[in-house]
């Protein structure tokens, strides 16, 4: 007799579910966890079970165990050999997360006080080369004095660590800081990694670093630390053309270095509010911010501030058309960075000249200037300086009636832009390229470029965007 309808057995083998799956793995990661011959390689596979981070390299390792890099690498080759550690890429290992789970339990075995103290030495480790690698890279910011045999042979070489590290950096920033056996580094880290974002971009990383920065001032209630980090996370919400919310953190960082007796914090947050009313066009009230924080930074005996205050002044002056009194500030700014041997202050100070000569139609001086800008912007490179360089080059380089090389460089100036995750001045010299193509020869390339333009001025929320739309529809061709 047939079965009744529904009666049907199914004999097929069940699907397994994913709990079933990850037990069956864990049961076989045990096998291997306990078949380690080395008891350095089952130490370190505990240990990287007690640290975030994507991947660790034999450095880091070493650290970890507080041995010599050799035999740190004997323990990473045995987990490798064991499928415990995949090496991704020539020195770099990592653990599929599943490992990395079953990583996670195994650092309960490890006894507590030695896995913080390896933790520490981790965080340590970072904190001493990211501040090293700033200071070729940053040479007389506020990275405190290096001390030790050099780390990197040169500002290059430091610059391609930290790029590379960015994602571990984070990590390690992010755990120090929820920590309260590790908060300190989680500060100074977020304080340091502040030069390399200012640099780089890299935004969303930049305002995860200062928020677990904050975090853990406050639970140290170090409100100096807390007032820089306030301000350097205002500083990223400009670069993200946030004026709200990066208002609200200076105000919160100039009320607390008030509080603490804090004059540099204070000039700082100063500063970044005259960058406020610039931003919001109102550029005499700006130069008032940077007066005020160059009576501070004088006070302080700061030359390498002092330039940088001096010629925000003569940037003010030109947006406001001031330009014989913006020239005058921007020479002194330029003299002052060089004595104090600030190269990226004398970098704003030059591009800023060449931008009022440009403007009073002096094109040979520009080109002059810039080019002096842009040869010093490139050691060590600052992606955001370099690209606002480029497009003044290629402004002067159109006023001099030479549109080749302005187009040339209105083109270096999106890819620096767009290598500095700056997206407001990604779209300027988007709409800048698009603007000389349409004019000059190119027009299919010139509204490619300014649809560009038009998607990130509208994304961004600016005016720009109705601009654009116009331009636009006196660029697109008219079809028979």
């Amino acid at each position: 007799m047939a079965p009744a309808a529904g009666q049907f057995e199914d004999h097929r083998e069940a699907e397994p579910t994913q709990d079933h799956r990850t037990h069956h793995g864990q049961a076989d990661f045990l096998v291997s966890y306990q078949h380690l011959a080395d008891p350095m390689a089952t130490r370190l596979f505990r240990l990287l079970g007690a640290v975030d981070g994507p991947d660790v390299t034999a450095p880091v390792a070493a650290v970890l165990l507080d041995v010599d890099p050799p035999q740190a690498l004997d323990a990473l080759d045995e987990l490798v050999d064991a499928r415990l550690l995949d090496e991704t890429a020539t020195g770099r290992y990592a653990m599929h997360d599943l490992i990395r789970l079953f990583a996670r339990e195994r650092a309960g075995d490890e006894p507590p006080a030695d896995r913080d103290a390896a933790v520490d030495r981790m965080l340590a480790h970072h904190l001493d080369l990211t501040r090293h690698a700033l200071g070729l890279l940053r040479p007389g910011t506020r990275t405190p004095p290096i001390t030790g045999p050099p780390r990197f042979t040169d500002a290059d070489t430091a610059l391609a660590w930290l790029t590379t590290e960015r994602t571990n950096l984070v990590a390690a920033t992010v755990q120090a800081a929820g920590s309260a056996a590790h908060a300190r580094r989680g500060a100074d880290l977020a304080d340091s990694l502040f030069l390399f974002f200012e640099m780089s971009g890299h935004v969303a990383d930049w305002l995860t670093v200062d928020r677990a920065g904050i975090d853990a001032a406050v639970r140290l209630g170090d409100r100096v630390t807390e007032a820089r980090l306030r301000h350097d996370l205002a500083v990223a919400y400009f670069y993200l053309h946030r004026p709200d919310e990066a208002a609200r953190h200076l105000e919160h960082s100039l009320l607390v270095s008030r509080a603490a007796g804090d004059d540099e914090g204070r000039a700082r947050a100063l500063n970044q509010f005259g960058v406020l009313h610039g931003m919001a066009g109102d550029y005499e009230r700006a130069a008032e911010f940077f007066k005020d924080s160059l009576r501070l930074r004088r006070k302080l005996g700061d030359e390498r501030s002092c330039a940088a205050a001096q010629g925000n002044i003569g940037m003010a002056y030109r947006l406001a058309g001031r330009l014989e009194e913006s020239v005058r500030h921007c020479r002194a700014a330029a003299s002052l960075a060089r004595r104090a041997a600030a190269p990226e202050v004398e970098v704003n100070a030059l591009g800023n000249l060449g931008e009022v000569q440009c403007m009073l139609g002096r094109y040979s001086s520009a080109l002059r200037y810039l080019r002096r800008s842009l040869a010093i912007a490139g050691v060590p490179a600052n992606e955001r300086n370099r690209g606002s360089i480029m497009g003044t080059l290629a402004d002067a380089y159109l006023g001099a009636g030479r549109p080749g090389p302005a187009i040339r460089y209105a083109e270096l100036a999106v890819e620096a832009m767009r290598r500095a995750d700056f997206r407001h001045g990604e779209a300027l010299a988007l709409r800048r390229a698009g603007r000389m193509l349409c004019a000059h020869g190119d027009p299919g390339r010139g509204i490619e470029q300014l649809r560009l333009a038009l998607a990130l001025f509208t994304d961004l929320k600016l005016p720009e965007a109705a601009e654009v739309r116009a331009e636009l529809r006196a660029a697109r061709p008219i079809r028979p």
